[in-house]
């Protein structure tokens, strides 16, 4: 780093305020820190991120995403989360989430781009359990992650589009919503035959 550099980053809860320590305030600039004791990260849509940073330290749990602008080092630090939910957001690439290992990951009403799953199994192969909920996700198909064992399908496909989705899954547990259960009996009851809760 720097050694002009002072970082001023006292952990504290972000409804906590104190005074900033006294320094010259020519060419200062301020934001905020995601330190060490964070447990959760909140990526509300009504802020703007690119001027916070995360301790290489933290040890977070879980993180929501609804904001497309993320921390200024957010993909740069190894981050192991417990899961990852992202909401509202156009997804073209999943690649720069490549430093964020987890085994879940949930979605809610994203759109994505063709390529943003196939991605996703490459840089986090170790993924288990994946649930979509209300997205526009074009012509799915989850084959590529090969450690999958819980689907959650959730208004996100037409029912015509189930047995290609999940073909080639080994899957343990299957959530759908009830139109798609009502439209695919017969391929369900084939599932539940190979030991796939539903």
């Amino acid at each position: 780093e720097d050694a002009g550099r002072y970082l001023f980053t006292p952990d504290i809860p972000t409804d906590f305020s104190i005074n900033e320590p006294y320094m010259d305030r020519l060419g200062t600039t301020s934001g905020k820190y995601i330190g060490v004791n964070a447990d959760k990260i909140y990526l509300t849509s009504g802020q703007r991120w690119d001027n916070v940073i995360i301790s290489p330290k933290a040890k977070v749990k879980e993180i929501i995403i609804e904001n497309p602008v993320v921390p200024a080092n957010f993909f740069d630090i190894p981050l192991t989360p417990e899961w990852i939910k992202i909401k509202f957001i156009k997804i073209l690439s999943m690649r720069p989430f490549g430093n964020i290992k987890t085994k879940s990951y949930a979605f809610d009403k994203c759109r994505f781009n063709r390529t943003a799953l196939s991605e996703l199994a490459t840089v986090n192969e170790e993924l288990t359990k994946l649930q979509f909920s209300a997205c526009d996700t074009p012509d799915l198909n989850l084959s590529m992650f090969k450690n999958l064992e819980e689907l959650q399908l959730i208004y996100t496909i037409d029912s015509s589009e189930l047995e290609k989705a999940v073909s080639g899954l080994n899957l343990k547990k299957l959530v759908l919503s009830g139109d798609i259960v009502n439209d695919n009996k017969k391929f369900i009851s084939s599932l539940k035959q190979k030991g796939v809760k539903i």
